[in-house]
């Protein structure tokens, strides 16, 4: 028999096929011209119309050698995607009592801080106040929250190689399409175009919403991520500081500046730049470099690189060469700048500069992102941040702008 029906039916890369036919010679043989002239693309995804879903059926690889119909059948995976509201929001509660006050709700605000919602979850579902989750507004009930997901449950999926074209217009490719055979939640990034995929199982088809996300979205999400990554480096503590100090003085104390000062060069280079139809540059730099990591030794020195040139009709010899002359002054005035207990200070600075800035920004991120849920507007309204037993009408009063008691 041919391969191309099998290859078609599984839809396999080029590679992957001719890999399978040198593992499974029983499969037959193959016409390079005859059976490989479709090109080196993805066959993954067969679509259908119908309103507002797309279905897909993937290949899971997972195919089997049927004896009785001489072919290979492919185990399937039928997908389908809706365009629902797929929103984010910030916790305001959602916690874990334990077994004496157990909670059966929680509540989140959406963006802007226009409303608030509620949300149904078992006693020892927890998730931090303010931690941003994505949800789905329940059709039936405008204030209600369904499926609150944590956004670190989410996996980021970046595109990979070619893309298809959907009936709807967006952009897909196998590895978003792999994550849903897996049936995971996921954010799928691309240069161009951002969306969210969460799945909701039915009784015969993976259901997975989809929302294509603005810039507002993207950028909560942003915050998010930042403030997680610097979140792993810990606060400053007084023991780190004396144990850095410590730990400076004996690195000091080894330290032997003379030679690494020594090391320091200024290094001159000219070269002729041809230019077809346009004047001629003569190019040159100047280069300072020191074999050191240590920033205060690097102060001392005007380290850097200088670019100039000029035009020229005429020709000039290229060079390069250490400038003795500069490299001597700036070493001596270097040597005579040097200072043992500065060297300390300097480092220390740097030390605690560097924690400082990290708790810096990780408050303008956390500030900002409160600012793009507006919970100035919200704790304006809502004076205790707690939600007891009435926690349903005061979601409500909240979204109909009427007075909260």
């Amino acid at each position: 028999m041919k391969f191309s029906k099998a290859l078609k039916l599984l839809r396999i890369w080029r590679g992957e096929a001719i890999e399978l036919l040198q593992n499974h010679p029983e499969l037959g043989t193959f016409n390079v011209k005859e059976d490989f002239e479709i090109s080196d693309e993805q066959y993954y995804l067969l679509y259908k119309n119908f309103s507002d879903w797309g279905e897909c059926k993937v290949s899971t690889y997972n195919g089997y050698y049927n004896n009785e119909y001489n072919d290979i059948v492919p185990e399937e995976k039928y997908i389908r995607t809706q365009k629902k509201q797929i929103e984010l929001g910030l916790i305001l509660q959602c916690r874990d009592n334990g077994k004496y006050a157990p909670e059966y709700f929680g509540v989140l605000i959406g963006f802007f801080g226009d409303k608030i919602y509620y949300f149904d979850k078992e006693a020892d579902f927890d998730i931090p106040k303010y931690q941003l989750v994505t949800f789905i507004v329940d059709d039936n009930d405008p204030n209600k929250a369904l499926y609150v997901t944590d956004i670190d449950k989410y996996e980021i999926v970046s595109h990979e190689g070619n893309s298809f074209k959907r009936p709807d217009g967006l952009y897909c490719d196998l590895t978003e399409w792999n994550a849903m055979i897996r049936g995971i939640p996921f954010i799928g990034m691309s240069r161009h175009l951002s969306c969210l995929y969460f799945p909701a199982k039915q009784e015969h088809t993976d259901l997975y919403y989809e929302k294509v996300l603005n810039d507002t979205y993207i950028d909560a999400i942003n915050l998010h991520y930042y403030s997680k990554a610097l979140s792993f480096i810990p606060k400053l503590e007084v023991s780190d500081i004396k144990n850095k100090i410590n730990s400076l003085k004996n690195y000091i104390d080894g330290f032997d500046y003379k030679k690494v000062i020594d090391s320091y060069r200024v290094i001159e280079d000219g070269y002729l730049q041809r230019r077809v139809g346009r004047d001629d540059h003569f190019n040159m730099t100047t280069t300072r470099t020191v074999e050191t990591n240590d920033s205060y030794i690097k102060s001392l020195l005007p380290i850097g690189e200088e670019k100039s040139y000029y035009a020229l009709n005429s020709y000039e010899e290229n060079y390069n060469y250490v400038n003795e002359e500069a490299t001597k002054e700036e070493k001596e005035v270097a040597l005579k700048k040097y200072d043992r207990d500065e060297h300390l200070a300097f480092l220390l600075k740097e030390y605690i500069d560097g924690h400082y800035e990290v708790a810096q920004t990780l408050s303008e991120f956390d500030i900002r992102l409160k600012q793009i849920f507006n919970l100035e507007k919200f704790r304006s309204r809502v004076k205790a941040l707690y939600f007891y037993q009435y926690y349903k009408s005061v979601v409500t009063r909240y979204n109909n702008n009427e007075p909260i008691h």
